[in-house]
């Protein structure tokens, strides 16, 4: 057992040798809930709300091209009008 212990000393004294302006890295097992928790969440909140964006365009999509009362252009310019309307709403404000 002391075999073992002395190899392990030697490893340490040969690595902290080697890069002696380094202090020790300890692995830390502990992760601040604050720092893992707020950015994560609202990472994953985003994602979601932007699946769901294209969700919603998808559908009004699909619905706009099987209606059969419109026409062709009509639904050239429903389209430009759905895909423009969120970047004159940005420009707005």
């Amino acid at each position: 057992m002391t075999e073992g212990r002395g190899r392990v000393q030697a490893l340490t004294t040969v690595m902290i040798t080697m890069a002696p302006d380094r202090p020790p890295h300890r692995a830390s097992t502990q992760i601040e809930p604050c720092q893992a928790a707020g950015p994560r969440v609202w990472t994953t909140f985003m994602i979601f709300l932007w699946v769901i964006w294209f969700w919603v365009l998808i559908t009004i999509f699909i619905d706009l091209f099987r209606s059969h009362d419109l026409s062709g252009w009509v639904k050239a310019l429903w389209f430009i009008f759905i895909l423009l309307l969120p970047l004159i709403g940005s420009w707005c404000t």
